[in-house]
């Protein structure tokens, strides 16, 4: 997970920088970084489900409802990923110059949301013990 997180946001920060700054080669490179993040991070959510059905620690109320908001936050900024990568396909990898900022937006949102699915799934792990088997 750490690398497609890795990928996904400096990507998607990258991109959107380069097209804020006007600066093609970084998003260039961002978008590179995008796609490539985006793989990650659906490969990631889908073997996120698997785990999550044999995860140890789960079954209790608190966990349950963190790991699900866990899901959520991570579906919707893989999904916003994959509608941007999606669209800038769709323009043959050019986003039309009246769109450009409404999809740099795009990529902080997906950004900030892969992020914060991130910190939720940390504090599963090291504060509730999500996934830890006791010794």
């Amino acid at each position: 997970m750490h690398f497609a997180l890795a990928f996904a946001v400096a990507g998607a920060l990258t991109e959107a920088a380069g097209i804020l700054l006007a600066r093609e080669r970084v998003e260039r490179f961002g978008g590179v970084l995008v796609l490539l993040g985006t793989a990650a991070v659906v490969l990631a959510v889908a073997t996120g489900y698997l785990a999550a059905n044999t995860a140890p620690g789960l079954g209790e109320g608190e966990a349950d409802a963190a790991l699900g908001r866990h899901e959520r936050l991570a579906l919707l900024g893989a999904g916003t990923l994959l509608v941007l990568v999606v669209w800038k396909g769709i323009g043959r990898g050019r986003i039309a110059a009246d769109r450009r900022n409404l999809y740099a937006l795009g990529l902080i949102l997906a950004a900030g949301l892969l992020l914060w699915a991130a910190l939720l799934g940390g504090s599963l792990v090291y504060e509730q013990g999500v996934g830890i088997l006791a010794r």
